[in-house]
């Protein structure tokens, strides 16, 4: 099994990524699908429907995990796994040649859920962006490390350095929710 990314390294263990309703989170924001909340921590307790994760802000949240609650688990990948037509989210720095440089690329399965094409502001800086699109093309080949996604409505070139984090998100269960994930 390959690495996995967790913000500030690299783990043994699989991290997990949960799509909960929340009700009472002050970043929440509203979706077809209830509300999302982002939320980056290290999980330092699950019992009976309750996780409790340390945010990396340094304060407690505890979530109601509901019993059909989708969990995913996110491995790292090599960037030559990533294809034409794979549908991927990037967190990305805004460059100023008008590039976004990605600070992690995540590619979702080919069949089920992943979230709406989307490209927006994101929360991690005033050039920061978020990138839900489909690989559209490779620039310079796939040794170039560079491609373009389309979206409704647009298009983006996004530049994967040695330093972004390249992973494939797949299905997980509660198993994966343990302390230190």
């Amino acid at each position: 099994m390959g690495k996995t990314f967790r913000r500030g390294g690299l783990v043994p263990a699989v991290a997990a990524l949960l799509v909960i309703a929340c009700a009472s989170v002050a970043d929440a924001q509203q979706s077809k699908r209830g509300t999302i909340v982002n939320l980056r921590g290290q999980i330092t307790a699950f019992k009976t429907g309750r996780l409790t994760i340390k945010s990396v802000d340094g304060g407690t949240v505890v979530l109601a995990v509901p019993k059909k609650a989708r969990i995913s688990s996110l491995t790292r990948v090599d960037f030559s796994e990533l294809k034409k037509g794979d549908f991927i989210a990037s967190a990305g720095m805004r460059q100023m040649d008008g590039k976004l440089r990605a600070i992690d690329v995540r590619i979702f399965p080919s069949k089920g859920r992943h979230p709406p094409e989307v490209f927006r502001k994101f929360h991690l800086g005033p050039e920061s962006t978020m990138t839900n699109a489909t690989v559209d093309a490779f620039i310079g080949g796939v040794e170039g490390r560079t491609f373009k996604v389309k979206y409704k409505g647009g298009e983006q070139t996004i530049v994967v350095t040695d330093e972004t984090y390249v992973m494939r998100q797949n299905p997980g269960k509660s198993s994966l929710l343990k302390p230190g994930a």
